[in-house]
């Protein structure tokens, strides 16, 4: 009798985990193509534009490359080329950052240096305006920095603009995107829908999993990991003219249901036991930090992603903008550079902008 009683709890508990299960898997998979429609970027045909890395691990894209709507010029950078030095009369900006500014999926006059620098000639016809953009796939700001004191004192910018920081500076995997896709047969298990959702769950009742360095640190200690990363782009800026950018990503209160859902699913994917509001919590963390270091280094700081956090037209994904949204960016970027460039009309010098000095390629 007891086995029998055994037995039917077992066919009782199969009967009520099989289809929860098949729901998830079924939910799993349509999410993932629902994902899959919504950006058209290659990574893989990204990634493979990366070059070798410099002595510190930076990842460099081919010069004088192309893939898809992206160019490379000779420097390495996404966009135009760019006379060295400058023509005179020319305010350069150089736009600092990682996939956010690059805008692999945009056409090159949908990015966000691009946009600006179109508001900007229109504003002031007789200026001439160009730029670079220092970004890359995955970049956090150490490797930013690298690349700042790399070839900024070459391009000699009158302006940074700073497009950067995130979750991936405070959990340490800055440069996870660079990292080489996996191949064949191993892309194909990566890629199924049973193995990933298998597996997740496997590593949230794991004991002998370590735990995400946001679940185990308060706020404070991760505002701590923050300042460290920022510091070394911080200090190679330098004197420059710097607007920095608060960067949020589509987690704020008033984001949708549908839309909380799929990131609360990438979160615990990637990080166990990380929930949506401490994420939304280390969002508002990054915004902070980086008002804060605007305030101690006399940058100017703008806020414009908080008034689209929760429209998804404004976005292609949880992370990355669409033309709209780069769009409301440019507009507040634009102001402020115009501000520091003085309400006279035919100013076409940064009011604080850096004596101009130009190095060999140092690439």
């Amino acid at each position: 009798m007891l086995a029998t009683d055994r037995r039917r709890e077992i066919f009782f508990a199969l009967a009520v985990l099989l289809p929860v299960i098949a729901i998830g898997l079924g939910a799993e998979i349509g999410m993932r193509y629902r994902e899959s429609t919504i950006t058209a970027v290659d990574w893989r045909a990204l990634r493979a534009a990366i070059g070798t890395a410099t002595p510190d691990g930076v990842a460099l894209l081919h010069p004088n490359s192309r893939f898809g709507a992206i160019r490379i010029n000779s420097l390495g950078y996404r966009g135009p080329e760019l006379a060295i030095p400058a023509p005179p009369g020319t305010v350069r900006l150089a736009f600092v950052g990682d996939s956010k500014v690059l805008a692999a999926d945009l056409p090159e006059a949908a990015t966000l240096p691009a946009q600006t620098v179109a508001r900007l000639a229109r504003a002031r016809p007789q200026c001439r305006f160009d730029y670079v953009a220092i970004a890359g796939p995955g970049l956090g700001m150490k490797a930013l920095g690298q690349l700042w004191y790399t070839d900024a004192p070459r391009l000699a910018p009158d302006f940074a603009v700073i497009l950067a920081g995130g979750a991936n500076d405070l959990m340490g995997q800055s440069e996870a995107a660079a990292a080489p896709p996996p191949t064949g047969l191993g892309a194909l298990l990566a890629q199924s829908a049973i193995v990933r959702l298998a597996s997740r769950e496997l590593r949230m009742v794991s004991p002998a999993t370590p735990a995400s360095p946001a679940v185990t640190q308060s706020l404070a200690q991760l505002a701590t990991i923050y300042r460290r990363e920022l510091a070394p782009l911080v200090a190679a800026i330098g004197p420059t003219p710097t607007i920095a950018i608060g960067y949020r990503s589509r987690l704020g209160d008033s984001t949708s249901s549908g839309a909380a859902f799929t990131v609360a699913r990438h979160l615990r994917q990637s990080f166990p036991g990380l929930s949506l509001a401490k994420a939304v919590a280390m969002s508002e963390l990054v915004v902070s930090e980086m008002r804060r270091q605007a305030r101690q280094s006399g940058w100017r700081f703008v806020d414009p992603i908080a008034a689209i956090d929760d429209e998804p037209r404004h976005f292609t994904d949880r992370s990355h903008f669409s033309p709209s949204g780069i769009a409301h960016i440019a507009d507040a970027v634009t102001a402020e550079i115009l501000a520091d460039l003085g309400p006279d009309p035919a100013s076409c010098t940064a009011r604080r902008g850096p004596e101009r000095v130009v190095l060999p390629n140092s690439r």
